[in-house]
C-alpha cells in the first residue's frame, strides 16, 4: 500500500548518505521515473510464496506481540477488582 512512498524514502536516504559521504550525485536520481510503479510493486508481492517455516514463524511473532500486552491489560483488571473488592 504504501511501498512507493517507502520506496522513495529509502532513495532519499540513500541519497542523502552519498551526499554526505562527498558522493556527486545529480539531482535528478529521486524522481517518479527511477522508482518502479504500484502496479508493479503489487505484481511483485504477489509473487512471493511462503516458505515452509513462515506461517509458523508469524504465529509465533503474533503471539510475542499480542500475549505480553493482554497480560499486561489483565493484570490491571485484576488489581483494579482487587483495589475495588477491598474498598466496599
Amino acid at each position: 500500500m504504501f511501498r512507493s512512498k517507502v520506496e522513495r524514502a529509502r532513495l532519499w536516504a540513500k541519497e542523502q548518505r552519498m551526499r554526505e559521504d562527498g558522493v556527486d550525485i545529480p539531482s535528478c536520481d529521486l524522481t517518479e521515473e527511477n522508482l518502479p510503479s504500484d502496479a508493479e510493486l503489487r505484481a511483485e508481492g504477489q509473487k512471493l510464496e511462503f516458505e515452509k517455516g513462515d506461517m509458523k514463524a508469524m504465529i509465533i511473532a503474533g503471539f510475542m506481540t499480542i500475549f505480553p500486552a493482554c497480560v499486561v491489560v489483565l493484570l490491571v483488571f485484576a488489581l483494579l477488582i482487587f483495589l475495588f473488592a477491598g474498598l466496599f
